[in-house]
This record gives structure tokens, C-alpha cells and sequence, in this order.
């Protein structure tokens, strides 16, 4: 008999403490989960996609409910910061945006609030401390000339002519990132048509030149003597450009041209006319039947103005309609939290008065998502549910259940089927569910996406992230789709799994790497230059996050591949079945021969892809060993996909080293007091806050999920990651949501349904406040609320799979 030593009583309690982990995030899951089986948690994001929504709604003349208006002047005063200003997100290093907080107070001031309450004179003391309107970014100079604050002028040139510029072009739109082109197209209608937009009955127009006129810093600009809108210079001092950044200086004497010679005879040319309705066709093209464009709500807003402008009224446009119809349904309750443990809320008390903590921790008011998350969030709760639930087995529909203990204490095993018990079905059927809403989301049109300008040859088979975004596919998506569909073992599936891939294989860019929504060859980056870039981030260029889950679904695929061709060569059934589209069919031995040739090449061609994705994040990765990300913060996000990318290729020798370092560095950020990772925005701006900051579960889960891959569980980084997040893991009974996540209707079904039972339902889930989610490096952060609940369920499945490989009863090693 074996004796159970005092390590592996150590041991023990931690493998329990994980199962119940999983066992109450599932049910977590359970309650969040939409009818149709996908998952939608809140983005969450700044005051600005908020206050845009507001100036497009008086900008088209929209009503605004008094109750919409005092739920959006709610949430604005939940989210000022203690010195008064709007910060991009909460904790953010930086502090306050001056941007932000200028749109924010003007939306407040528009809606009708008090310019004398203490709370504008607050914002309004800041924002004159950093330098007042004249400091604000040139997208927020576009909104402050819509309603005649500011000059046109103030805005640097965008003739619509651009968009006749040839696709090879340096400067063609689609050498633009999607997000960008999807704004940039509309600004050039708005810039030729210059719209002056009245302001609320309440303002004379004598008053517009001067509505703003507290935010100055200046007591006097041109224009505003004769009651004409400011100008607002945007050009720099010639001479210190010049010897900075020539390629800048070419381009403010281009706009300088276009100014005072050109535009002047284009705008009065046939041409303008026919450029604003190439401008709109592109628009209206893009528009998806059901209403949305672009796939960000920044750009519906700024195409329904344009449609406006163009003489298009909601009862009888169909776009109009439908468009306002879709950005309406992006206007969310703001999730409630009780964030007293943080200071908020007596923060909140200390500057807004008595009533402030019921804002926090009751109903924060309204606002509008940047976009929506349900391809995403349903293939990682997914993945979430796969790896704590399910272990691979070949030949089987569906993989089997985890682990013994999480199948109850009725001696329940899983069947050669992949199923068990009545209780695990439950989790089948949740994840049968999930992926059949992901088929349904399958982009297979031919002659539909940006993407195929530079990839015309390429065949269709991709993902977007929103319900409907056909135009804009991702590359993202489209691989932890690949991925999803290979841990669930679906025979039904290969032909699916292989037209994503090789989408995903025709995106790679000609520096070995991959981006997320387009393919280039290097010359993007001069759209980086114009005078309209101050955000620096005009360009989908290659990026480790994006490369590094490439290469991990593509090393998933390949050794996917080669257990098929052992399986053949075996005369057994075929692993993830065979490659006949939707339904299974019989082959001949010839055809079956011929589909196996077909893949070997299709293997090379992964090789060749996957050598150049490996070269690429050789020359990102960092000194200390770590790797930048562009879609999550920071350092910690890009290793992690990195490192998880790297796994299937580390029989080649630089490849080793490139792990090492990673690895190292990965463990040396630890945060010594809890055991979890952080980090900040900041190490966008320096690398040497790489790794540093408060610990969060989405951003500890990374660290774990990448450590895995190449180290035991019983190691002390491991067993100190595991714990802080058993430990911060916040449990709950008859409150499944925490009020942080959607799907309220679902929800209260499940607590009804319960209730009646005379059941209550015990689940748990993690807290954060933090976002690590990021749109534009330091200019859009997104807290991607399901972060906190299924990275961690993914780091805590992979650990108790780790620890049952082991047996699970060893303790870490002390490191």
C-alpha cells in the first residue's frame, strides 16, 4: 500500500481546491450562456464611444429619452476620476486623457448638465491644467467642428479623391488597417461637406463660437472675434519637423498644397462629386444586411452622418434605418460592481457627495460598446469548458471528461462515445451548442471582404469577431477557431478546419508574420506619417500575438495531420474524419489516396508558413525574453501566445532558446506578494515596465497557460500561479452574474427555473477591474469582461490535466 507522504498531502488539497474551482466557474458559465448557445460578455471601454453616440443621435436629430439621458449622465460621473478628468481606463498609469474628458464634459454640458456644478468645474480645472482644447487629438477636433466650436479648418485635409488612389498605391485606403479605413472613408465626405450641426434649442447662435469658450487655455483665437468658429492650427514648426521626421514634413507641405492650391479647384471639379459617391458606394457596399458597418461603432456613426448628408432620412432609407436600428442595440446597462475594496466608491462619496456609492453598487447608467465580442467570447469559454471538462482521444466524436472527481461520486466514467452521466451531457451540450453557432458564423462568400484586394486568389472560409462583420474577417478568430474545432475532436468537421487554415495561410505577410484583419507587404507604414495619425496606429502590420496563435494552431493542425495519416496507414478510422464537407461519405482507395496527397502538400506548405512565423518572433522578441502584443496588454499576452505557439516546434535549436528566455522572463515577473502577473498599459511606452503591475486572473491565466507548456505543475511558479487564482476566485449563491456579464434574460430563467426547484445555485468567478484588452496601444483600452472568467477556467483545466498526466501527487519543486 502506499504511503501518503506529508508532500502529496500538500498536493492533494490543491487538486481538490482547483476541481471545486472549475466546478463553480462552469456553473457560472451555465448561467451566462444565450439561448443559441454563444456567450457575449460587456466590452467595456472609455467614455468616448459614449459621447460619440450622443453627438451623432443630435447631429441626425434623434430624440433623446430623459431617462437615456440621465442614465448617460450617470454613467459619465461613475467613471470621472478623483482629480476630475475621464482616464481611458480604470488604474490607468497615465492618468486622465485630455481628449476624453474634453468630449465627456461636452456631452454633459449638450445634455443639459450644469456647467457650474461642481463636477464640471472640476473637469474643467483639469483640462485647463494640460493644456485645454487646443491640445485635444484631431478625431476629437472632428466632433468639436460639427457643432461650429471649432473651425473645419482646424482639421487637417482629406480629399475624397483619395479614394480613387490605385490599390497599389503607398497611400490607398486599403494599405490602412480596417479600423482606420472604416473611419477614414466617411471622414472624407464630412471633411468635403463640412457640416455645422446646431447645438440644443437652449444655445443662440450667436453663443456656438463660444460654447466651449471656459476650455480655452487662449482668452482669443482667429475666427472667434466675428463669431466664426476657431482655427485651431494642427501644423508643426517646419524646420524641427523637417530634421525629426522628413517623411512628416513631406506630408504637412502636402496638406499645406491642398489648402490653398488644389482643393480649392478640386472641390468646384466634376471629380468631387463623383469621389463622395465612391466614398458612400464603398460605405453602403460594407453595410451588412442587419444594419452595422465597419465592425467598430465609431464608424456606423460617422457613415449614418454621411448618409444623412447625402439625403437619406430613417423612414425611407433602409441603410439609415437599419444602421440606427444596429447602433441603438450596442447601448448597454453599465455591469454593476461593488468596487468598494478598490476606493471608487469612497472616492465617488468624497467627490460627488452622499449618493455617489449607489451609483457603484447600484446602476451605473447607460453606454455604448465600441463593438461586440460573441465569436470571441464563445470560442474561449469554449476552450474554457474543453479543457477543464474534456481529454482528447482519437477516433472519438467528442473527447472525454476530465477527470474522475468532477464526475460526481456515482462512479459515472465516460463512455467510448465521449460522453458519461446525465451531468455531463450538460457540458457536451454546451460546447455542441457553442460551436454550431460558430458554423453558423462562417464567412464563405466569394466576392465579399476587404481583405481579398491584396489576396484575390485566396478561397473564403473565415471568422469576424461581432454577429455580422462579413467585410472584415479576422485572422485572430479565424485561428482560435481552427483550434476550438480541433480540441473538440468533431469528425464532422476537417473540411471546415482546413478552409480556415489555409484563409489563415494566405493572410501570413511577406515578414513571416501575421496580422489581424489584413495581409501587406511592408508599405502600410507611411500612412503612419500623415497629419491626421496622431494615434500612430493606421496600419494592421504584423504582431507576436497574432503570429504566435497562428503558429499554435497551425502546430495543433499539423500533428492533427500526421495522427490522420498514421490512422490510414493503419486501415483505422479516420482522426477528425475525413475531408468531404459536412457529411461523411464512403471513399475509394483511390480517392482516399489522392485527399491524402492533397493534405501532404498543404503540410509543407504549414511547414514553410510556420519556419517564417518562428524567424519573425525571433527578431520581436525582446532582450529580457518576453514579446510585445497589439491586441492585449502587454508583454505578459504576446509571451504567453508566443510561448504557446513555440511548443510544437522546439526540436529546432533557436527555437529552444527562444522558449528559455521566455520562460525565464515569464517567471522572474512574478508578482512575490500573491503569486499572480500584472501589467500595465504603460509598457507599451517603456519595456522596462514590462510585466510589472497589480495582478489580475486574465493576465495570472496567461502566465500559467504559456508556463505549461513547458514546465511541470508541481513547479513553484505554477503552484503559486494556481493558488491566487483558487484564492481570488469570487463564489456566490443565487447571483450568477455578479452583475458583471450579459444574458440577463437567460439568467433570470436559470434563477427562476431554481427558485421553483427550491435549489439555489453555488457558482464562482473572478473579479477585475483592470482592462487588458487593448484597441490602439495607450489611445483604446477594452475591458473584455469574460477575460476574468475563461482564461482562468482554460490555466486551472490545463493544470489539473497536467497534474493527472503526473498522477497528481507530487508537490512543486520549491522554485
Amino acid at each position: 500500500m502506499d504511503t501518503i507522504t506529508e508532500d502529496r498531502k500538500q498536493t492533494m488539497p490543491l487538486k481538490h481546491q482547483t476541481e471545486r474551482a472549475i466546478r463553480l466557474a462552469t456553473e457560472h458559465a451555465k448561467l451566462l450562456v444565450h439561448p443559441d448557445g454563444h456567450w457575449a460578455g460587456p466590452l467595456l471601454s472609455d467614455t468616448t464611444f459614449t459621447t460619440q453616440y450622443i453627438f451623432t443621435l443630435l447631429s441626425l436629430n434623434q430624440p433623446i429619452s430623459e431617462a437615456d439621458r440621465k442614465s448617460f449622465i450617470r454613467f459619465f460621473l461613475s467613471a470621472q476620476e478623483e482629480d476630475g478628468s475621464w482616464a481611458l481606463a480604470p488604474k490607468y498609469p497615465y492618468g486622465g486623457s485630455l481628449s476624453v474628458t474634453v468630449e465627456t464634459y461636452m456631452a454633459l454640458k449638450m445634455m443639459g448638465f450644469s456647467p457650474s456644478h461642481p463636477i464640471m468645474e472640476k473637469a474643467r480645472t483639469w483640462i485647463l491644467e494640460h493644456g485645454g482644447i487646443e491640445k485635444v487629438r484631431n478625431t476629437t477636433r472632428v466632433f468639436l467642428a460639427m457643432f461650429g466650436i471649432l473651425s473645419w479648418s482646424s482639421i487637417p485635409q482629406l480629399p475624397p479623391e483619395l479614394i480613387f488612389l490605385p490599390t497599389w498605391s503607398p497611400l490607398s485606403i486599403f494599405r490602412t488597417g480596417m479600423w482606420a479605413r472604416t473611419i477614414i472613408v466617411p471622414l472624407l465626405v464630412l471633411r468635403a461637406y463640412e457640416p455645422v450641426y446646431p447645438l440644443p434649442r437652449t444655445v443662440s447662435s450667436s453663443e456656438v463660437p463660444f460654447y466651449l469658450d471656459e476650455l480655452w487655455c487662449t482668452s482669443s483665437t482667429p475666427g472667434s472675434a466675428n463669431l466664426q468658429p476657431r482655427i485651431l492650427p494642427y501644423t508643426k514648426p517646419s524646420i524641427p519637423l523637417l530634421l525629426s521626421n522628413p517623411i512628416s514634413f513631406l506630408f504637412q507641405l502636402l496638406d499645406l498644397l491642398l489648402l490653398y492650391m488644389f482643393n480649392p479647384v478640386l472641390s468646384r471639379l466634376p471629380a468631387r462629386r463623383l469621389a463622395i459617391e465612391a466614398c458612400i458606394r464603398y460605405m453602403m457596399d460594407r453595410q451588412d444586411p442587419e444594419g452595422p458597418y465597419g465592425g467598430f461603432t465609431i464608424c456606423l456613426c460617422l457613415y449614418l452622418q454621411c448618409l444623412a448628408l447625402e439625403g437619406h432620412v430613417p423612414c425611407s432609407s433602409r441603410q439609415l434605418r437599419t444602421g440606427l436600428e444596429a447602433l441603438r442595440s450596442n447601448v448597454r446597462e453599465w455591469p454593476d460592481v461593488d468596487m468598494s475594496g478598490s476606493g471608487r466608491s469612497d472616492h465617488l462619496e468624497k467627490v460627488h457627495g452622499q449618493g455617489a456609492k449607489k451609483i457603484i453598487r447600484g446602476q451605473r447608467g447607460k453606454y455604448l460598446q465600441g463593438s461586440t465580442s460573441p465569436i470571441w467570447d464563445t470560442l474561449l469559454m469554449a476552450r474554457g469548458l474543453m479543457a477543464c471538462h474534456y481529454r482528447p482521444q482519437p477516433g472519438q466524436d467528442l473527447p472525454a471528461i476530465a477527470s474522475d472527481s468532477l464526475k460526481g461520486r456515482d462512479g459515472g466514467c465516460a463512455t467510448r462515445k465521449g460522453r458519461s452521466r446525465k451531468k455531463d451531457d450538460k457540458i457536451d451540450e454546451l460546447v455542441r451548442n457553442a460551436l454550431d453557432f460558430i458554423r453558423s458564423k462562417e464567412i464563405r462568400d466569394q466576392d465579399i471582404g476587404d481583405w481579398q484586394v491584396y489576396r484575390p486568389h485566396l478561397q473564403p472560409g473565415s471568422y469576424s469577431f461581432e454577429y455580422v462583420n462579413r467585410w472584415f474577417p479576422d485572422v485572430d478568430d479565424t485561428a482560435v477557431a481552427v483550434l476550438a474545432f480541433l480540441e473538440a475532436q468533431d469528425r464532422h468537421e476537417w473540411a471546415r478546419i482546413l478552409r480556415a487554415a489555409k484563409w489563415c495561410l494566405g493572410m501570413q505577410n511577406g515578414d513571416g508574420g501575421w496580422a489581424a484583419f489584413d495581409s501587406s507587404d511592408g508599405t502600410k507604414w507611411l500612412w503612419n506619417s500623415i497629419l491626421f495619425s496622431d494615434m500612430d496606429c493606421m496600419c494592421d502590420s504584423s504582431c507576436p500575438d497574432v503570429t504566435g496563435r497562428c503558429l499554435e494552431m497551425f502546430g495543433l493542425l499539423r500533428k492533427r495531420m500526421r495522427e490522420r495519416a498514421g490512422a490510414m496507414i493503419r486501415n483505422e478510422p479516420p482522426i477528425l474524419g475525413k475531408q468531404t464537407g459536412e457529411e461523411e461519405m464512403d471513399e475509394d482507395h483511390e480517392t482516399s489516396i489522392k485527399r491524402r496527397e492533397e493534405e501532404t502538400v498543404f503540410e509543407k506548405e504549414i511547414d514553410a508558413a510556420c519556419q517564417k512565423g518562428i524567424n519573425y518572433l525571433q527578431k520581436q522578441q525582446a532582450p529580457f525574453g518576453g514579446f510585445w502584443a497589439r491586441w492585449g496588454i502587454n508583454y505578459l499576452y504576446g509571451t504567453s501566445n508566443a510561448l504557446c505557439g513555440l511548443f510544437y516546434f522546439g526540436d529546432i535549436p533557436h527555437v529552444q532558446e527562444m522558449i528559455s528566455k521566455g520562460v525565464a522572463w515569464i517567471e522572474s515577473v512574478q508578482n512575490p506578494d500573491d503569486g499572480g502577473w500584472g501589467e500595465q498599459d504603460d509598457s507599451f511606452v517603456d519595456p522596462a515596465r514590462a510585466g510589472k503591475g497589480e495582478s489580475t486572473p486574465s493576465q495570472t491565466a496567461w502566465a500559467i497557460m504559456a508556463l505549461l507548456r513547458y514546465v511541470p505543475p508541481t513547479r513553484g511558479s505554477v503552484v503559486r500561479g494556481v493558488r491566487y487564482l483558487i484564492e481570488t476566485q469570487v463564489v456566490c449563491t443565487d447571483q450568477p452574474s455578479m452583475g458583471r456579464s450579459l444574458g440577463a434574460e437567460s439568467r433570470e430563467r436559470e434563477i427562476q427555473r431554481l427558485k421553483g426547484e427550491g435549489k439555489g445555485v453555488e457558482n464562482g468567478t473572478w473579479e477585475q477591474e483592470t482592462y487588458t484588452g487593448v484597441g490602439h496601444p495607450n489611445q483604446v483600452c477594452f475591458g473584455y469582461d469574460m477575460y476574468r472568467h475563461y482564461f482562468p477556467m482554460i490555466a486551472l483545466g490545463r493544470y489539473l490535466m497536467a497534474l493527472n498526466r503526473e498522477g497528481g501527487n507530487l508537490e512543486h519543486d520549491g522554485q
